[in-house]
This record gives C-alpha cells, structure tokens and sequence, in this order.
C-alpha cells in the first residue's frame, strides 16, 4: 500500500525575486581634497551615471542608459551645489561630534537620497541620509514624515530639520519630483535589462513524517548585474 506523507514547503525568496528596486542619488566628499568627492546617480547597484568633481562633466556609464537618455546641463549646477554642500558640512560635524577620531583617509560626508520601489512604483518610499564617518546622523523617512536623529549631534541636526517648514514641504514633493519621476525616466533602460529568472529551489535538510521541509531558492538572471547596491536640486533628464 502506498502511504501518503503530509509535507509543508516553506520556501523563502530572495529580494531579487520580489520585485523590489532602488534608485539612489550618491554625494560624498572629503575633508581638504581638492577635486576629490563623488556626485552619482545608481540603479539597483548600477551606476547609472556621474558627474565629473573636477570639470563637472556628466559620464553616463552604461551603454544601453546612453542611448536613450541625454544630460540636463542643470545636473552640473546640482551636483556643485551638493558637494559644496558637503564640504560645508564636515568641519560642522566634525565640532559637533566634539572631535572625532580621523578615519584613515580623512574625514568623509555622504549625503544619499534613496527611492525604494516595487515595479508598479505606487509604493514608494523616499529616505534621506546623512552619513559622517560611515556613522548615521538623520534620517528623513517619508513614512514618518519626518527626520529620526542618532546621537546627540544626530538629533540636534534632526529636531533642527524638522522645524524648518520649507525643507519639510521639499522631502513630501521631492517623493513625486525626485522619485517617481526620476524611476519613470530611468524605467526603460532599466527595466529593459531584466531576463527572465531561473528559479531553482532545494531542500537543505530532510524531514520527519508530518514536519516542515526547509527549501532554499536560487534566483538567477533578474538583472544583468548588480542588485541592490540631502541633494541640493533635483536630478533631471531631457526625456519629458
């Protein structure tokens, strides 16, 4: 007689495989590096894009992005504006952590914006980050609607962001402005790189009669590379 086994799957999916993405503006720079910083925009891990520190040149950097995408000339005057902006920041930081040790290389700043979305883009969620030393200073998260501060300095800048109304309003459009509009420019060339994915799920561990199975899944080919790798202006395109 052929005996019937009550076997549950559990299988758990990769972020890959769930249709999640992120569009991130990158700024960072250096304490008293001339010509030194870093102003890009980046796609799922992708860099899509960055703009010259030195003669402020934008340099697409995938070939497919180039083809269907011209620079705005505004993209050199938001990215001078946001290293300098930068730049301004790390002697502040630096007086406000009461003088921090230096990091090998010198004292560093980033400023990222990041948009994370699913692929019918209604679910988007805008954070903005402010990063000394590789430590979280704020965080703005549209969720919240708010900035969340970590530390003693992280706070003071936080409480100090939140009552600035004008800079309140900025992050509650920069969701449609900087966001959704950006991913929609960007959504072609990006999207297009996509490949079916070759899922393939095994069992790690055996099971008992009547008990769980553990599967894991592979999830190959969902882009061609790359996964999941304040800004002054907005980043914009010539495509309208």
């Amino acid at each position: 007689m052929m005996k019937v086994f009550s076997v549950l799957l559990l299988i758990w999916l990769p972020q890959g495989c769930q249709g999640k993405h992120l569009l991130r503006f990158l700024t960072f720079c250096q304490r008293d590096v001339p010509g030194d910083g870093q102003d890009d925009i980046e796609s799922d891990g992708d860099q899509l894009l960055y703009v010259d520190p030195v003669t402020y040149l934008t340099v697409p950097r995938l070939p497919e992005f180039e083809e269907q995408w011209i620079p705005d000339p505004g993209l050199a005057e938001s990215a001078y504006v946001s290293l300098g902006t930068c730049k301004y920041n790390i002697p502040r930081a630096i007086k406000g952590e009461k003088e921090p040790p230096e990091v090998i290389g010198g004292y560093v700043y980033q400023m990222i914006s990041d948009c994370e979305y699913g692929d019918n883009i209604t679910d988007m969620v805008y954070f903005v980050k402010n990063i000394f030393n590789q430590k979280l200073n704020n965080i703005y998260d549209s969720r919240l609607g708010k900035y969340i501060g970590f530390g003693e300095l992280g706070m003071k800048n936080a409480a100090h962001y939140n009552n600035q109304s004008w800079k309140m309003q900025a992050r509650k459009v920069e969701v449609d402005t900087l966001c959704r509009y950006n991913v929609r420019l960007f959504r072609k060339s990006i999207l297009e790189r996509k490949v079916p994915p070759n899922v393939k799920v095994h069992q790690t561990k055996p099971a008992d009669y009547g008990g769980a199975v553990h599967a894991g899944v592979q999830c190959l080919g969902v882009l061609s590379s790359g996964s999941e790798g304040e800004l002054a202006e907005r980043r914009r395109g010539s495509h309208r």
